[in-house]
């Protein structure tokens, strides 16, 4: 099933996709309103959040190194 069609994009051999899981992703909403109710200031919630990143490549780390590739339910 071809999702989009665009003459640049129709080998898709080529291409490559990343998904991440929804639970890493979401975690900055979570983090958000978390700090919201307990009156954090933003540099904490911020400092918390950009942990998101560490997560999520450490996330990739371990799935290029097992062969192992989340995707989901």
């Amino acid at each position: 099933m071809t999702v989009f069609s665009h003459p640049e994009f129709d080998n898709h051999e080529h291409l490559s996709f990343v998904c991440d899981p929804d639970f890493a992703i979401n975690a900055g909403g979570i983090i958000d309103v978390f700090y919201e109710r307990t009156g954090a200031s933003p540099e904490k919630v911020r400092a918390h959040v950009e942990g998101i990143g560490r997560t999520l490549t450490e996330i990739f780390t371990r799935s290029d190194r097992s062969g192992i590739c989340f995707t989901g339910p």
